[in-house]
């Protein structure tokens, strides 16, 4: 078993910010591997788009996002009841959400495309938080699932677009990648 680490260190609220892209293609999967086999900040930074307009090859931020929509969760999927052993979880269900805020229509045409793609997900914390003296920030990175867009419109508030992953997998390791990423 892993260890597990006691204490406050590093604990406090945190947001994110959102990047979004198609994971059907060889350059962003290279870059992603990369990134998987050594988790640092550099090999996250191949990752992102900083020039807009290369979602075909790297993530792009979704946007201004309503902080409390952004969700992440494994919770148990399938399960039988063992006569011995009791309830026996066969996988797990991996979800994730985002609701992106006063969606413009050059928004929308644009995570339409995304709708029912295979697509990489990646919440990167947006302050850093303090470790050991060293301040980080937690990047979990999920990739290669379809993703869902669903759009609200109600009258006297703004139009709100939410992208969905969910995907019933083995584990939760093999839904998202989670590390702390050294900002030294």
């Amino acid at each position: 078993m892993a260890k597990v680490i006691y204490g406050t260190d590093g604990i406090k609220q945190k947001d994110y910010r959102i990047y979004v892209g198609l994971s059907d293609n060889s350059t962003l999967q290279s870059a992603i591997d990369t990134y998987v086999a050594s988790p640092t900040q550099t090999n996250l930074n191949a990752l992102i788009d900083t020039q807009g307009g290369q979602l075909d090859t790297k993530l792009q931020e979704f946007g201004e996002c309503r902080a409390d929509s952004i969700d992440m969760s494994i919770a148990d999927g399938d399960s039988v009841d063992g006569n011995v052993l009791g309830k026996i979880v066969l996988n797990k269900t991996g979800t994730f959400t985002a609701e992106l805020l006063n969606a413009t229509p050059e928004n929308i045409a644009a995570i339409e495309l995304l709708d029912g793609q295979n697509c990489t997900v990646l919440m990167l914390e947006r302050d850093t938080h303090i470790v050991n003296g060293i301040a980080n920030k937690t990047a979990i990175l999920m990739n290669g699932f379809n993703l869902s867009y669903t759009e609200k419109i109600t009258g006297g508030d703004s139009i709100r677009s939410t992208i969905t992953i969910e995907k019933s997998v083995p584990s939760a390791g093999s839904f998202r990648v989670i590390a702390d990423l050294s900002q030294a």
